[in-house]
């Protein structure tokens, strides 16, 4: 499959600090992405859910290009996951 462009989506572990539990932080800034979860699992099944409507809302609308795109996680422990299959 032939892939229209890559999107890398930041992912930003979050410590715990005044009583909140630690998380992580999802963003990329061209499809407007900002997700927050408590684990990297339930992370990257929120950017999965999220990031095809902010794709068609940002990206396509915009470009008309409807390929389909790439997306891969950037995390100092999952470098290179894909997200979408």
């Amino acid at each position: 499959m032939r892939y229209s462009r890559i999107f890398r989506i930041k992912v930003e572990h979050l410590p715990a600090e005044d009583g909140d539990p630690e998380g992580y932080l999802a963003t990329q800034d061209e499809l407007g992405l900002v997700a927050e979860a408590d684990t990297l699992d339930e992370l990257v099944a929120k950017v999965r859910e999220l990031v095809p409507e902010l794709y068609e809302e940002n990206i396509v609308r915009k470009s008309g290009d409807s390929s389909p795109p790439a997306f891969v996680i950037d995390h100092e422990l999952e470098l290179g996951q894909r997200l979408l299959p």
